[in-house]
């Protein structure tokens, strides 16, 4: 069976393009025009967010999903397990996110959320 890891690896070989060198290492706290870097690792160990605090917008990039991958329907929705590096570090980078109290949330793949109430009851319906 193909672990998360492999599987990692062979989607960064096939969708990634050529490495780009990089110019600065990003921080948790550090500011980035105007946004302020949030460390949350989960989906990758140096997975991060960026919040701006004028309007609490928060590119959240793969934390999660606003799409039905299927179906293409907005929906809020987990990276699969099998691209995600730690699904309960990533858990714990949603709990982030929510604790920003974002007026809009803008994710890699779907569609902005501007109620933030979705990401608390998305949340809730977790298996305790």
């Amino acid at each position: 069976m193909l672990t998360n890891k492999l599987i990692n690896r062979l989607g960064n070989w096939f969708w990634a393009g050529p490495a780009h060198p990089v110019e600065r290492v990003l921080r948790d706290g550090d500011e980035v025009a105007g946004f302020r870097v949030v460390h949350a690792p989960g989906h990758t160990p140096g997975h991060v967010m960026f919040f701006r605090e004028s309007d609490r917008l928060v590119i959240a990039g793969d934390v999660l999903a606003n799409l039905n991958f299927l179906t293409g329907k907005p929906g809020l929705r987990e990276p699969p397990p099998f691209f995600s590096a730690d699904v309960a570090l990533n858990r714990r980078s949603i709990q982030k996110l929510i604790e920003l109290k974002p007026s809009i949330v803008c994710f890699g793949h779907g569609y902005p959320l501007r109620e933030s109430s979705a990401l608390e009851q998305f949340v809730a319906r977790w298996d305790p």
